[in-house]
């Protein structure tokens, strides 16, 4: 699912908790560098189990380019509170079906709606791309990033 947004440059999140990333974090950290965020939630089977896979996948295939891009992943569940309870929930998807591996990027944590709010997000997931000049890409998805990677390779 792609984001309606109706600004130029993305709305600020509102982040209540962290893995794999010190707080605070505000989307201003990443200017400079592609930045693709997935919204999802534990309610969302295609997150779990092909989304955010493939975004590990990707971000393994460029690990070259870190310097030029950072992924997201944004958890909105009400429910998760905290890291703890993120980590715990996140657990036995990590055995069964991420075979053992967490995500290579940060996750981020919302449970007040705000950024769900802000971002007009209606299901899951849902990916916003960001340009290293901090503008949303319009229709911005994973092939995007790609191909801009792609071409700092040539």
């Amino acid at each position: 699912m792609q984001v309606r947004l109706h600004h130029f440059c993305p709305p600020a999140w509102h982040v209540t908790g962290a893995l794999d990333a010190e707080l605070p974090i505000k989307i201003e950290d990443f200017k400079g560098k592609w930045l693709l965020v997935e919204f999802w939630g534990f309610s969302c089977y295609a997150c779990l189990t092909k989304s955010l896979p493939e975004l590990a996948a990707f971000h393994a295939e460029f690990q070259d380019q870190i310097d030029h891009f950072q992924i997201i992943s944004f958890n909105l569940d009400r429910d998760v509170e905290s890291e703890e309870q993120l980590t715990a929930r996140l657990a036995p998807i990590v055995k069964a079906a991420w075979k053992g591996k967490k995500l290579p990027f940060p996750t981020l944590i919302d449970e007040t709606a705000k950024t769900q709010e802000a971002y007009g997000i209606s299901g899951f997931p849902t990916i916003v791309l960001v340009d290293p000049k901090g503008h949303v890409v319009k229709d911005g998805n994973l092939e995007d990033l790609r191909e801009a990677l792609e071409s700092l390779r040539r």
